[in-house]
């Protein structure tokens, strides 16, 4: 019992941080491919109703079976061999800007330029502990 204390302790203030809206900064952060930046990958902390959203299940970037949803684990966004996922060890990830064009890094799993934004780290963290994107979406949406 104690063992399994130790390992759901973390994960609950995983969820805690991660759960606090999607909307977690003022700016929204979109997401581009990391090659060119010009193609568009999702908002990051947009309401899960915005089309735009990463967490809305239905949309182009929130969908799990979407080409342009990091959630598709099959897709140029998703897959752990893209170079443009933020799921791949050794890939660019997707450039984070905001609505000004500001750039805050790259939202990666790699530490190549990876963005210095909580919600990026606790992003990153959360699929360091349980290497489920699934289980990630979960928590984030």
């Amino acid at each position: 019992m104690l063992f399994a204390r130790r390992r759901v302790a973390p994960l609950i203030a995983l969820l805690a941080m991660l759960h606090q809206g999607p909307v977690a900064a003022a700016e929204a952060l979109l997401l581009f491919d990391g090659e060119t930046g010009r193609k568009f990958a999702g908002c990051l902390n947009c309401r899960s109703t915005d089309e735009t959203s990463v967490c809305n299940p239905v949309g182009d970037y929130g969908s799990v079976v979407d080409d342009n949803s990091i959630w598709n684990v099959v897709g140029p966004y998703g897959s752990v061999v893209e170079t443009n996922s933020p799921w791949n060890p050794v890939g660019e990830g997707l450039r984070i800007l905001d609505q000004n064009g500001n750039y805050y890094g790259r939202f990666t799993v790699s530490i190549l330029d990876r963005s210095r934004l909580p919600l990026i780290q606790q992003i990153v963290a959360a699929y360091e502990r349980l290497r489920s994107t699934h289980a990630v979406r979960n928590l984030l949406c």
